[in-house]
């Protein structure tokens, strides 16, 4: 039996792919005239649409409490409702089972132990990230380190 040469199977796969770019259905995003002044200022009733992308590294991305507005002055580590769950959204929820992270393909990146506790649970593939042993170094909450 003889075979094709390389070059006249690949020339027929190239013809395949063209046929096949060929008769897809031609599919585009509809066009829009995006706004260029603020929606709030806008003197049309037709307002035009807007896209905004909002990513927050502002200092309160650091806080050990939320929402900000439960922050109330400098004696804040005395007031027991930043350690409740209830009150302060990020403190922890005994009643929550908080599962461990997954890395990119949705594997688990395992349980953290309280002796060997990882820098940054997301990178556990990473030698650089450390450990910190929390039965030596935990602290639940901030208390007034100035940073909250």
């Amino acid at each position: 039996m003889k075979t094709q040469p390389t070059s006249h199977r690949i020339a027929a796969a190239i013809w395949l792919a063209a046929l096949a770019w060929l008769a897809a259905p031609d599919v585009r995003a509809a066009v829009t005239d995006l706004a260029t002044t603020p929606l709030v200022t806008a003197s049309s009733v037709a307002v035009k649409p807007n896209l905004m992308f909002v990513l927050d590294d502002s200092g309160s991305m650091g806080w050990t409490e939320l929402p900000d507005s439960v922050w109330g002055g400098s004696n804040y580590a005395s007031d027991h409702c930043y350690k409740n769950s209830a009150y302060n959204k990020i403190y922890y929820n005994p009643n929550i089972t908080y599962a461990p992270g997954v890395d990119s393909s949705g594997a688990s990146l395992g349980d953290a132990t309280f002796t060997a506790a990882r820098d940054d649970g997301y990178h556990s593939y990473d030698s650089v990230t450390g450990t910190t042993d929390l039965s030596a170094s935990f602290r639940a909450y901030d208390y007034g380190s100035g940073a909250r």
